[in-house]
């Protein structure tokens, strides 16, 4: 019995002393939050210090935690009391430096102060923030154009250019680059890169390309807001040839690019050339625009050749007997190929035209695949390599037959065609096609008319295959022979090149330039 009572008294002892503090006159008061205590300093002369200034700063809180800062920037160019802005950080209250850069516009000097206050885990920022004043510092960039043009280059309404900068203070992420023509110096483009196309409708003078001298200039801006001096360059600009105002306004009618070099190895380089100018002088009264790539080539980039294109209804690219494989339809095969995708009018014509297996040649082979809408090159057993190849050759005088391109003077419409050059040591130039649609050939080798080895059925040796119009009213189309249209014999009872090369070019339905 002694050990329940025992217990019994305990517990009277427990309820006397809690009935005692509930009785007790004093209470528990809680301690108001303290604000958290912020310190700042910079690792640079105070009076003076770049637009880009590195801070350090830390922050205490003698009851509790910091887990953020709001800075602000005051000077004279902003408002007296600005909004502070959180620090951005995630990890809260670890992030106690950053590198700020401050807008000078095109001042060398401003005066400016720094705040920045401590925010603890109460919400509690420091009401007496910390503060540097100094003088903030900004030199000009300068900018030097790597590429200038001479006034006697030429091109159309297109140029690239490529620049290098001179920031002494670091110029920063924000640096950028303003470009325009002329005194268009409001209208400017921007760009962070240090290479720009000036788009072609910055040549446009109401509404319409003309031809004369332009300059264009280059000037750099800091991230400061500092602008620096500008360079410039100055070249000529052709205006396209054949513009109509009433139906084609802007645009020229037909741009022809002579992409055939004469030299000891291309010795019908004239033939061809006096081919295209004499057709095209005919049948375009309003003039046409030509480009001699040996002479000139204004393409300095993909988007200089894409823009050239998209400013005429129609482009025809030649490279006749030339079996050389570096051009400018090598490097820029992609550019080609978004022309034509976006419905572009662009014919192609030339030896070499296409590599495939065991055949070198300018383009690659999804070209084929991709624009000409083909599963693949034409492949033979090539006796010489043991194995198939897409080079393929003309017998003499072998003959070809069109069953789109028909001229009413030759109901048959059958051509002969010469011996095609070959690249010394390598295989033949001519390529054919294995077509998705046989209504796209332009051009069919009859059997026989081919060699290495000969062949039993028709192979496609030309496409043309229309798209959808997005650059114009009319379809797309593009026109793609791997042998020069000059290589066609005038003799008598086939149709002569000239009168093949306008059908190709303007006579309807499938003329390049026809609706």
């Amino acid at each position: 019995m002694i050990r329940p009572i025992a217990a019994r008294l305990a517990l009277l002892a427990v309820a006397a002393l809690l009935g005692a503090a509930a009785c007790s006159p004093k209470h528990n008061v809680l301690k108001p939050n303290l604000p958290p205590e912020t310190t700042l300093f910079i690792q640079d002369t105070i009076a003076r210090a770049n637009h880009r200034v590195h801070l350090y700063w830390f922050g205490t809180d003698p009851d509790g935690n910091v887990v953020g800062y709001d800075m602000r920037f005051i000077s004279g160019s902003g408002p007296a009391d600005p909004a502070w802005t959180r620090v951005p950080c995630a990890l809260p209250g670890r992030c106690t430096d950053s590198v700020f850069t401050v807008f000078t516009g095109d001042s060398g000097l401003v005066h400016a102060r720094f705040e920045i206050r401590a925010v603890d885990d109460q919400g509690l920022a420091d009401p007496t923030p910390a503060a540097q004043g100094f003088a903030l510092t900004n030199v000009a960039p300068g900018v030097r154009i790597t590429n200038p043009l001479r006034l006697t280059d030429s091109s159309f309404a297109t140029v690239t250019l490529g620049w290098e900068v001179n920031d002494p203070d670091g110029g920063g992420p924000g640096l950028r680059f303003r470009i325009w023509l002329d005194g268009n110096r409001a209208n400017y483009d921007s760009t962070t890169a240090t290479i720009f196309t000036v788009p072609s409708k910055r040549f446009l003078v109401g509404g319409t390309y003309l031809a004369g001298p332009r300059t264009v200039y280059v000037q750099a801006v800091d991230d400061g807001g500092r602008t620096g001096p500008t360079d410039s360059t100055s070249w000529y600009v052709r205006a396209p040839g054949g513009i109509d105002p009433a139906t084609h306004p802007g645009k020229g009618r037909l741009l022809v690019i002579d992409d055939s070099f004469s030299s000891s190895f291309n010795t019908n380089d004239a033939s061809v050339d006096t081919l295209y100018a004499n057709v095209c002088q005919r049948n375009l009264p309003g003039g046409f625009s030509l480009i001699r790539m040996q002479s000139s080539n204004p393409f300095r980039s993909g988007a200089d050749l894409g823009q050239t294109l998209r400013e005429f209804d129609g482009t025809v690219w030649y490279r006749g007997y030339d079996t050389r494989l570096t051009s400018a339809l090598q490097y820029y095969q992609d550019t080609v190929t978004a022309f034509v995708a976006g419905g572009g009018r662009l014919m192609l014509e030339g030896v070499y035209l296409v590599q495939g297996f065991n055949a070198p040649g300018t383009l690659r082979e999804d070209f084929v695949t991709g624009p000409l809408n083909c599963r693949g090159l034409y492949r033979v057993f090539d006796t010489t390599v043991r194995d198939s190849a897409a080079a393929i050759a003309t017998v003499s005088n072998d003959t070809v037959r069109s069953s789109i391109y028909v001229s009413p003077l030759h109901p048959l419409n059958r051509m002969r065609l010469t011996v095609l050059p070959s690249i010394t040591g390598q295989t033949p130039g001519l390529r054919g096609f294995v077509p998705w649609d046989t209504t796209q050939v332009a051009f069919w080798a009859m059997p026989h008319a081919l060699t290495a080895p000969t062949n039993t059925e028709d192979v496609a040796v030309g496409m043309t295959v229309d798209r959808p119009g997005t650059l114009g009213p009319a379809p797309g189309r593009l026109i793609f022979l791997p042998f020069p249209v000059r290589a066609m014999s005038p003799l008598t009872g086939f149709v002569p090149p000239a009168q093949v090369l306008k059908e190709l070019l303007f006579v309807p339905p499938k003329g390049l330039l026809a609706p």
